[in-house]
């Protein structure tokens, strides 16, 4: 979830390649390299479809993300909207 927040201008911006978010996410967080392709392709996959304010609002009401993730999840859905 918190993945979601910290790259969604990433994950919005379509002159970003997925492998450009990807080696992004991996170099920020040593996840493995296939963990973050999943998270790319499904965070798009969100924003494609629609999902980015629910998505928002259920990260930012949300007990298991820290409260700076959840207070910028509630701004990213306030600017949204």
């Amino acid at each position: 979830m918190a993945c979601f927040v910290r790259y969604y201008e990433d994950f919005k911006n379509e002159e970003l390649s997925n492998q450009d978010v990807a080696d992004k996410i991996y170099r920020d967080n040593g996840y493995s390299y296939k963990s973050c392709n999943s998270r790319t392709g499904h965070a798009r996959m969100i924003l494609r479809e629609g999902g980015a304010i629910k998505a928002l609002e259920i990260i930012a009401n949300s007990e298991r993300v820290d409260q700076a993730v959840a207070i910028k999840a509630q701004e990213l859905m306030e600017f949204e909207l």
